[in-house]
């Protein structure tokens, strides 16, 4: 777990990673609780979840 940088001691966000892997595939967990993938590594799994968290905030 990890928080922010520019977070102050009283607004502290802790942070999951939301990467994981499983039988040597990698995925990644929506806020909603849906796992994507498999991906072939943590990269494309890094990856397709910064597409993904892009297009739930324009709203595509």
């Amino acid at each position: 777990m990890q928080n922010r940088e520019n977070d102050s001691d009283q607004q502290s966000v802790t942070r999951t990673s939301r990467t994981f892997t499983k039988d040597g595939d990698w995925f990644f967990r929506t806020r909603e609780g849906e796992l994507a993938g498999p991906f072939e590594d943590e990269l494309e799994a890094s990856t397709r979840l910064e597409v993904y968290l892009r297009i739930i905030k324009t709203g595509l």
